[in-house]
Parts: structure tokens; C-alpha cells; sequence
């Protein structure tokens, strides 16, 4: 996982599509390239995969159940 110094990730994403529409970047890469600054990098540790996998299959489950109530809406 990356985190960005830019705490504001929608602007900055705002932000680069509004530079690539106006001309002032080739791409969406191209601007993410010059815009985005990393800040850290974290590594997932093979100790912690059980972790990892029951948090996923918990998100999943969890997706599972409030699917409908969006569907509602």
C-alpha cells in the first residue's frame, strides 16, 4: 500500500483529469506521474496472512449483506 503526502485525494484526482483535459498533460499517467507524491510504502507481512484473509472474507461477507440495502434506494 502507498500513502500520498497529498491528504486530499479527490481534489488531487480532480485535479489531474482537469490538467490532462486542458492540454497541460499528455495523460492521465502522465499527470498522475508529475502530481502524485509518495509518501510511504507498506509491505504486507507473510505472518500476518491470516489476518489479511479473515478481513477479506469479513469485508466480503459484509458486502454480501448490504448490497440489497442499497438496492433499495
Amino acid at each position: 500500500m502507498l500513502t500520498t503526502t497529498n491528504e486530499e485525494a479527490a481534489t488531487l484526482g480532480a485535479a489531474i483529469l482537469a490538467g490532462k483535459a486542458v492540454g497541460l498533460y499528455a495523460s492521465i499517467e502522465a499527470a498522475a506521474e508529475q502530481m502524485v507524491q509518495i509518501n510511504e510504502r507498506f509491505e504486507p507481512q507473510a505472518a500476518h496472512r491470516a489476518v489479511y484473509d479473515e478481513a477479506y472474507r469479513t469485508t466480503g461477507q459484509l458486502y454480501d449483506a448490504l448490497c440489497p440495502l442499497f438496492e433499495r434506494g
